[in-house]
């Protein structure tokens, strides 16, 4: 086989995930533990920093009248991740034992102002509709604030959890819990951004902590990888974003008086379209 023909094999493949590039996908953790029982923990939020180290295996060697290389086997790899759990994040628990993903921040009920809706016109309407709810407000009194956050799937229990998730692969690894002969890897990363898969040993975790963000938990995890492999897509449990969507990169979201301005222009057209047809009717 020719170098052309395996770059064709190699890149026959990039179809499957080249709309990655405007979606949200998660990164997760898959634990498989000695008894076979297997569970998928998603990052709570997309690690700020995702860096991985190819380690090529080559030595190269200065001798007197020329340069020896030594090549062996590209196998490791070194990911170190670097992120947060927020402050409410989506995902709190292993998929396991997380019935549905958190919907975030809660808001408390806010009177929405026709301003957004109108662009701009209708402005003594708007101010005299207003103060009558201002009026509204003094009598029947404010909304009253809730917690926007709820506190068993905050940031600081998604961190916990995750940190707990660790502990629990540590030592069914280890032999703590159980010496059973074990039939798969104990521990996965899967990027499904980049549909990459790996088995790893985490070598290092680190939790900081900043007085400047006291609300937040950050965390540093360094993994030691190998057997790259695609990512089984169909596994995934987690909700994928559309990015080009959330951007709004898909269309422009004009106001309800431009829609409406731009309906009734058509129902214009339209009719004058009619007329002109009715009064060229038989010539």
């Amino acid at each position: 086989m020719t170098i052309t023909s395996k770059m064709e094999k190699i890149y026959e493949t990039e179809n499957s995930f080249v709309h990655n590039w405007y979606e949200q996908k998660p990164y997760s953790i898959v634990f498989t533990s000695r008894a076979g029982e297997k569970d998928t923990f998603y990052l709570p939020i997309s690690p700020s920093n995702l860096n991985i180290t190819t380690h090529w295996a080559t030595n190269v060697i200065s001798t007197m009248y020329g340069t020896v290389e030594e090549h062996s086997e590209q196998r490791y790899y070194d990911i170190q991740i670097a992120g947060t759990t927020g402050m409410s994040p989506r995902y709190y628990r292993p998929i396991g034992f997380q019935k549905a993903p958190s919907t975030g921040r809660a808001g408390f009920p806010i009177r929405q102002s026709l301003a957004s809706g109108l662009g701009g016109f209708f402005q003594r309407t708007q101010d005299a509709i207003a103060t009558t709810l201002d009026i509204a407000s003094d009598l029947l009194g404010e909304d009253q604030p809730q917690n926007g956050v709820d506190l068993s799937h905050s940031g600081y229990i998604a961190f916990h959890n995750l940190y707990k998730f660790l502990l629990v692969y540590k030592k069914d690894t280890s032999g703590e819990t159980s010496v059973r002969k074990r039939s798969s890897h104990p521990l996965k990363f899967v990027n499904y951004k980049d549909n990459n898969e790996y088995d790893i040993a985490i070598t290092g975790f680190q939790l900081t902590r900043d007085a400047a963000n006291p609300m937040l938990y950050n965390y540093n995890m360094t993994m030691r990888a190998y057997n790259l492999r695609a990512a089984d897509s169909s596994n995934i449990q987690a909700d994928i974003q559309d990015r080009a969507e959330a951007l709004g990169l898909t269309g422009l979201e004009a106001s309800l008086f431009t829609k409406m301005a731009n309906k009734a222009r058509k129902a214009k057209n339209a009719a004058y379209a009619a007329i002109s047809a009715f009064k060229g009717f038989g010539k």
